[in-house]
């Protein structure tokens, strides 16, 4: 079983005035995810997306808003639900190189995490002839997932682009993301590890506007409501933590 936490607005300085969503299982936090996923250490996940839940996913999109996520799973299990109105869907790519040939393919939007020594003072470079551009939010004041791209909104949120979004390794695990060795999730501890360990443990997926948490019978209810009760023009992040797994 998983449980699904849905907020607005979020306070976390990457997301601030944005929805999210954290997406977790009840034996494990992690197995919504992948179990092969590079960043997971935790021996748990699943090898099949839940097709229930992916589709209340790329439904998901507020009023004139718009809404993205990140997936671990191959785009092969879920790239054909991109589309206009839908919720983008970001491939979280092993590595930069496996990502520059998903965009150079035109798979699908593909992202990736890089060493904290990989940018030596650039804002973008080229790898296999695909351009990779590092997360605004890392170097210019004030732009986080919110107001990133201006109005043609969040960089993330593009379903067409030609370029690789890569975001530098942080976190506590950030010496294990820069390396082969399985682990290094950002979310695995600090504040983003508190909701989503906590997601794991509660009773019934939620909804929580300001008026306090509402339970929901099933995710996809809980995102349907979500959606509803959000402002026009919202930007919502699915899965701050968890992915798209049935767990």
């Amino acid at each position: 079983m998983s449980i699904l936490k849905c907020t607005y607005p979020s306070t976390a300085d990457k997301t601030a005035g944005c929805a999210v969503t954290y997406r977790a299982g009840r034996a494990s936090k992690y197995d919504t995810c992948p179990s092969n996923c590079p960043l997971n250490a935790s021996g748990c996940g699943t090898q099949q997306v839940d097709p229930e839940y992916l589709e209340a996913v790329s439904r998901a999109v507020p009023r004139q808003g718009r809404a993205l996520t990140y997936s671990h799973f191959p785009p092969e299990q879920w790239a054909h639900l991109n589309g206009p109105r839908r919720t983008v869907i970001n491939w979280s790519a092993p590595s930069v190189e496996a990502a520059a040939r998903c965009v150079a393919d035109r798979v699908a939007p593909a992202v990736a995490v890089v060493p904290r020594t990989y940018w030596r003072g650039r804002k973008s470079t080229l790898v296999d002839g695909a351009r990779v551009v590092r997360c605004l939010a890392e170097y210019v004041d004030g732009v986080n997932c919110s107001n990133c791209g201006g109005s043609t909104g969040p960089l993330c949120a593009r379903p067409s682009r030609d370029y690789v979004v890569a975001f530098t390794a942080h976190g506590s695990g950030a010496g294990k993301a820069e390396t082969d060795e399985p682990g290094g999730c950002y979310a695995d501890n600090g504040p983003a590890g508190w909701q989503w360990k906590k997601t794991s443990t509660a009773e019934a997926s939620t909804v929580n506007t300001g008026g306090g948490c509402v339970p929901c019978d099933t995710e996809a209810e809980a995102l349907e409501r979500f959606v509803e009760q959000l402002p026009r023009g919202t930007v919502l992040r699915h899965h701050i933590a968890g992915d798209m797994g049935k767990a």
